[in-house]
C-alpha cells in the first residue's frame, strides 16, 4: 500500500470553535482580514481573501501531526488542531506557526511563533508538544516552560526566545498577540 503523502485530518475544531480562532487572527496583522499583504497592491491582493480562507484539520496521534509539518509547503491561514493546541501558518508556502492554546478555563492565548521543521529534525517535536501541552497559563505567558527544554540546538532556541520575548515588550506585539490577560 502506498503510503499517504500527508496524512488526512478531520475537518473540525476539537475544543476551539472557528468563530474565536478566526476572532483571534484579527489581531494578527499578517492573518486578518484585510492584514498584511491582502491589501491593494499587497502580495496577495484583495483578491487573495478569497483565495486564503481560515481553513484547520484536527490530528489526535502526533506521529500524524508530525508527519502532517514535515510535508511544508501550507498556505498562509491553514491551521491545525492537536488537543487544546492550534497551529496557524503565518508565511504562505512556509513554516511559521502561529500558537494558540485554550486552557481548561475557557481562555486563549497566542504566546508563540514556531517553526517546526527544524524541530522535527533535532528530534524534540514529540518532547516539544508535550512541554506545550503541560505548560500554565502563566508559564505560556511568560515563556518560562522553555527553562526545562532539552534542545540539541539550544543557541537557535535561545534566540527565538528572545526575539519573542523582544516582540512581546513592544506595544505592537501586545496588541497582535497578548489576547487574554
Amino acid at each position: 500500500m502506498e503510503e499517504e503523502l500527508y496524512p488526512a485530518g478531520v475537518k473540525g475544531y476539537g475544543v476551539f470553535t472557528k468563530k474565536e480562532l478566526v476572532k483571534l487572527c484579527q489581531r494578527n496583522p499578517w492573518l486578518k482580514r484585510g492584514g498584511e499583504g491582502f491589501e491593494p497592491g499587497g502580495l496577495f491582493g484583495v483578491e487573495g481573501e478569497l483565495d486564503y480562507t481560515y481553513t484547520f484539520l484536527r490530528y489526535s496521534d502526533v506521529e500524524k501531526l508530525k508527519k502532517f509539518f514535515t510535508v511544508g509547503n501550507w498556505a498562509i491561514r491553514q491551521g491545525v488542531i492537536y488537543k487544546n493546541l492550534c497551529f496557524i501558518n503565518q508565511v504562505n508556502g512556509g513554516d511559521e506557526w502561529w500558537t494558540i492554546k485554550k486552557f481548561d478555563d475557557g481562555r486563549l492565548l497566542a504566546f508563540e511563533s514556531v517553526t517546526w521543521r527544524r524541530i522535527i529534525e533535532d528530534g524534540e517535536f514529540e518532547d516539544e508538544i508535550t512541554k506545550y501541552l503541560n505548560a500554565t497559563y502563566e508559564q505560556c505567558r511568560n515563556l518560562s516552560f522553555w527553562r526545562n527544554m532539552s534542545v540539541n540546538k539550544p543557541n537557535y532556541r535561545i534566540e527565538s526566545s528572545k526575539w519573542f520575548k523582544a516582540l512581546r515588550g513592544s506595544n505592537y506585539f501586545t496588541r497582535c498577540y497578548l489576547v487574554s490577560q
